[in-house]
């Protein structure tokens, strides 16, 4: 019965009695949708590319240590090539999206 109050508690709309307004910019963002597409293209390029680069690290230390070990080996082979595909896709998915912007005059 708790569980069936808990979850009731976050489906049933709740009245808020305040009066505050929302500021001009309630931190959104503002400008065009290619420009948004190209900042979150941005981040995301930032962002995977060094998390590509510390699993390509981790990965090469895996099949140092290994030890002759053949699992320990195929693993580290595994990881080190989900990582370049990875990469690969975020960076094709960046060109992608950057052709298309530049195609359609967006941003």
């Amino acid at each position: 019965m708790k569980l069936l109050y808990l979850v009731a508690g976050f489906f049933i709309p709740r009245t808020a009695w305040s009066q505050a307004s929302l500021p001009d910019n309630p931190g959104l963002a503002q400008g065009s949708f290619g420009e948004i597409l190209e900042n979150v293209t941005a981040l995301a390029a930032s962002a995977l590319a060094p998390l590509a680069i510390l699993v390509i690290v981790i990965s090469g230390i895996m099949f140092i240590v290994s030890g002759g070990n053949e699992d320990r080996i195929s693993g580290a082979k595994r990881m080190l090539s989900a990582a370049i595909f990875g990469l690969i896709i975020a960076l094709l998915a960046w060109v992608f999206v950057n052709t298309i912007g530049q195609t359609l005059n967006v941003g």
